[in-house]
């Protein structure tokens, strides 16, 4: 059991973001998914925190499960991909974010 210390120690870090509100950043960065397993929502949650990191592109071979995520609105305007060697290629991208296993 936690003392109640140590959980409002834990508690203010968890909260800490919140408060400080949107984070900026000094340009744009162009984020491509690489998959939709794991722990991806530790990957999106975040992104309304984040104005300046665009999801560009999916990679992903369930056309279905993208459809579904693209209702996020952060994630609407990214191309799908359901090869994600094809992604890496044709995508001028800042970042990856890999959240599952690499198989298809």
């Amino acid at each position: 059991m936690k003392s109640r210390r140590a959980f409002l120690a834990s508690s203010a870090v968890a909260l800490a973001p919140a408060a400080m509100g949107a984070l900026k950043l000094p340009r744009k960065i162009r984020l491509a998914l690489l998959d939709l397993e794991g722990h991806v929502e530790e990957v999106i949650r975040p992104l309304a925190d984040l104005p300046d990191v665009e999801v560009v592109a999916i990679a992903h071979p369930d056309e279905k499960a993208v459809a579904q995520r693209k209702r996020n609105p952060r994630l609407a305007a990214a191309k799908y991909y359901s090869d994600w060697r094809r992604m890496l290629d044709e995508e001028k991208l800042d970042m990856v974010s890999s959240t599952g296993r690499i198989s298809h």
